[in-house]
């Protein structure tokens, strides 16, 4: 599951392959522009958790992408906590059967994401 702000390339592209692979599903998330308006940099899914097998949470504030984990000052916290894992896993389940969520559509042209400008294009 990822934001809409990975609809543009090479992002998309490597999505769909994923999506082409046996027992692997994609959804986009797209959250509704806000009442009063665009909001730059906003309206996005940015949570970075892992729940494993219900036991261990991952909460951190790095992006999953090269470099981040490795090269940024941000934040991990690893709990062996089986509340917390469940929680998490709960919060995801959520937001993957909600509205907002929707499979990939490996024939679709998804628009080039613009989060932080007006321009962005409506999804």
């Amino acid at each position: 599951m990822v934001s809409d702000w990975n609809t543009g390339m090479p992002e998309v592209a490597y999505l769909k392959s994923l999506a082409l692979v046996p027992n692997i599903q994609i959804r986009i998330v797209t959250l509704p522009m806000a009442a009063q308006g665009f909001i730059p940099y906003a309206r996005v899914i940015h949570s970075k958790t892992m729940a494993i097998d219900d036991q261990v949470a991952w909460v951190g504030t790095s992006n999953w992408l090269g470099g981040y984990l490795d090269n940024s000052r941000n934040l991990e916290v690893v709990m062996h906590d089986s509340t917390m894992a469940r929680r998490i896993g709960q919060l995801h389940a959520q937001l993957w059967e909600g509205p907002y969520a929707k499979p990939i559509d490996i024939n679709r042209d998804y628009p080039q994401p613009h989060p932080g400008s007006l321009n962005a294009a409506p999804h």
